[in-house]
C-alpha cells in the first residue's frame, strides 16, 4: 500500500514491526511494575514519524492523548489499543481525582470513568468539609489515567489487532 512506502515496507511488515515494538514497550513497564507511558508507547511505536517533532508537542496531558496530536490516526489506534486490552483483560485503566486547596489534597480513584464526574463533586465536598465553604473557589481539580499492565497480549494477538479489516467483510 501506498501510504506504507514512507516506511519502507509492506502493510504487512509494517503492522508485524508496530506489533513487535508494541509488545516489546508492553513487557518493558510490566517487568518494572509501571504505569504505561501513553508518550514511551506512542514514540516508540511511531519512532519514524515522531523521532524529529517536539515530544512538548503531542505529550498527554493526564494520562490522555490530545486531539490529532501527534495525529489523529496515531491518537485513535493507541486509544483502540488500550481500549482492546482493557476490554479483554490485559490492562487495567484507573481514573484518579485529585482536589486540592490551602495545601490539602484529597483523592478518589475509579475504574468507571462514568464515575468521574462524581468524584470531582465528591473531592470538591471532602475539602469544603474540611476547609469550609470559603474555599469552594480555590479548589484546584485534576483528573489523571493511568493504565497498569497485568499481563503482555501475545504477538500474534497484537499482529491482527495492527492489521486492519475492513468491517463490511
Amino acid at each position: 500500500m501506498v501510504y506504507t512506502s514512507a516506511y519502507g515496507r509492506t502493510y504487512l511488515e509494517w503492522a508485524e514491526l508496530k506489533a513487535k515494538r508494541i509488545h516489546e514497550v508492553l513487557e518493558a513497564f510490566y517487568e518494572r511494575h509501571a504505569p504505561l507511558d501513553l508518550q514511551d508507547l506512542t514514540l516508540n511505536v511511531y519512532f519514524e514519524r515522531l523521532n524529529k517533532v517536539s515530544k512538548e508537542y503531542w505529550k498527554p496531558i493526564y494520562g490522555f492523548p490530545l486531539d490529532k496530536k501527534p495525529s489523529a490516526f496515531i491518537k485513535n489506534f493507541i486509544e483502540h489499543l488500550i481500549d482492546r486490552m482493557n476490554t479483554e483483560g490485559y490492562v487495567e485503566v484507573w481514573f484518579t481525582v485529585e482536589a486540592s486547596a490551602r495545601g490539602v489534597t484529597k483523592a478518589l480513584s475509579t475504574r468507571d470513568i462514568y464515575e468521574v464526574p462524581n468524584l470531582i463533586s465528591e473531592t470538591k465536598n471532602l475539602l469544603v468539609e474540611e476547609l469550609g465553604e470559603e474555599v469552594l473557589g480555590e479548589i484546584d481539580v485534576s483528573v489523571k489515567r493511568e493504565i497498569r499492565i497485568l499481563h503482555v497480549p501475545n504477538l500474534e494477538w497484537l499482529i491482527d489487532l495492527c492489521i486492519w479489516r475492513d468491517p463490511e467483510h
